[in-house]
């Protein structure tokens, strides 16, 4: 068997984000993919699964803060009593903010792409589509209907909710590799410490769901929910979003 590596966001798995089957069937094949155990670490039922998928996806990039942290923090959820554990935690987070400081020469040059660019470069709705769903989307502005270009595409049935998760998360990594500041509680979090980007995509990914039931559930409380965060570390960040909101206006 010929084993490949595939890079984060993997192809193969953005067109099959929630078939279990074909995901499976893509490391049975050989392939070393990061983004494959995290799509199986999703669709899962159980605690200790979710924790099993990402061991693999931390062990194949274990240069990756992002991921280990994901993996430790749902390890210390499943294993509360590993002090060690608890010890490595704290130390990859630490190690994360030092890296997170780059010189202003290291940031991204080219500007954040759009949600429809996003999703045309992943191969989940090729130029038509996109052509198709900004003209309707420019219809419903003008009778008065306001939806965002990501819910029209699910109500179209052209991506999966799991697809948008995505493509927010993928473009608020690049507006912060542009240097751009927050604006979403989710965005804030993520730079503060408190939240991975896997786990903003897998809150995103509940809150979309949520909202397609008529439900309007903010990413704090989701977090709360799963036990994901605590009020104060919360608190301490809406303090922090509301301080620099502020701050622009003067």
């Amino acid at each position: 068997m010929t084993t490949t590596t595939c890079s984060r966001f993997c192809s193969f798995v953005n067109q099959h984000l929630e078939d279990y089957v074909a995901i499976r069937q893509h490391i049975l094949e050989g392939a070393r993919c990061p983004d494959a155990w995290l799509a199986l670490g999703r669709i899962v039922s159980t605690p200790q699964q979710r924790l099993d998928c990402l061991k693999y996806a931390a062990q194949i990039e274990p240069e990756n803060l992002d991921l280990q942290i994901t993996y430790l923090d749902q390890h210390v959820a499943v294993y509360p009593e590993d002090i060690e554990a608890h010890g490595r935690l704290r130390q990859v987070r630490a190690l994360r903010v030092v890296r997170s400081v780059r010189p202003r020469a290291m940031l991204r040059r080219e500007p954040p792409r759009t949600i429809g660019r996003i999703l045309v470069d992943m191969g989940v709705i090729d130029p038509i589509m996109l052509s198709d769903a900004l003209r309707e989307q420019r219809i419903r502005r003008d009778q008065g209907k306001i939806i965002p270009l990501g819910e029209l595409l699910i109500e179209r049935k052209q991506i999966l909710p799991g697809h948008l998760a995505r493509v927010l998360t993928i473009q608020f990594q690049e507006r912060q590799d542009c240097g751009h500041s927050p604006s979403m509680l989710g965005e804030y979090l993520v730079r503060e410490g408190f939240l991975t980007l896997d786990s903003l995509e897998l809150a995103l990914l509940e809150q979309i769901r949520l909202h397609q039931l008529g439900k309007h559930e903010s990413i704090g409380r989701i977090l709360m929910a799963h036990g994901k965060l605590h009020w104060t570390d919360l608190k301490k960040v809406l303090d922090i979003q509301a301080d620099e909101s502020q701050m622009a206006y003067v």
